[in-house]
């Protein structure tokens, strides 16, 4: 089964061509990666991915399921190039509010919560404020906040932008880790 599955998408915004006609089928379980220069229209891509765009023309399908554009993000995992996280509230806060939007509650919760806590390193801050973080403590928790829903599809746009060389290699081990495991 294909987790993606995109053909002929294209999306224009007024007299900019952002996207044309691009195909491509990314199988469950594989790793991959959209390069290219700036401009080339990857965020485009990624931001349809998500359903924050409809495409003017062409098929999308998620895990095999043709989906409307709204129901896209409960599909799957996302952890966007920008941190989307509460500063004013603790790593467990930003958990457990994002965990219950997508519908993960009580006992499941806390036991999501305690095991992602442990897989992104940041047990021992599960109780601080966000705005008290590293850039890459906050990436690592963006990145737990994608895992809640326990996703069989995980979108990452540009996942180590700004971070340490340490910290992008510890976000690179856990990916490794969860792909594995």
């Amino acid at each position: 089964m294909n987790a993606i599955e995109a053909r002929n998408i294209s999306k224009s915004f007024a007299e900019v061509r952002a996207l044309d006609d691009v195909s491509l089928s990314i199988r469950q379980g594989d790793f991959f990666g959209l390069l290219g220069p700036n401009g080339a229209g990857k965020t485009t891509f990624m931001r349809i991915l998500c359903g924050l765009l409809s495409p003017d023309q062409g098929d999308l399908r998620i895990l095999d399921s043709r989906l409307e554009r709204w129901q896209i993000p409960f599909a799957m995992g996302i952890v966007p190039q920008d941190i989307a996280l509460y500063d004013m509230l603790t790593a467990q806060g930003n958990l457990e509010l994002f965990g219950k939007l997508r519908g993960v509650q009580g006992a499941e919760l806390h036991r999501r919560i305690d095991r992602i806590l442990d897989q992104i390193g940041l047990t021992d801050r599960r109780k601080s404020r966000v705005k008290t973080f590293s850039g890459g403590m906050k990436r690592r928790l963006n990145l737990g906040v994608a895992l809640l829903s326990e996703p069989r599809v995980l979108l990452l746009d540009e996942p180590t932008v700004g971070v340490d060389p340490r910290s992008r290699a510890g976000i690179f081990d856990l990916l490794e880790e969860l792909h594995s495991g």
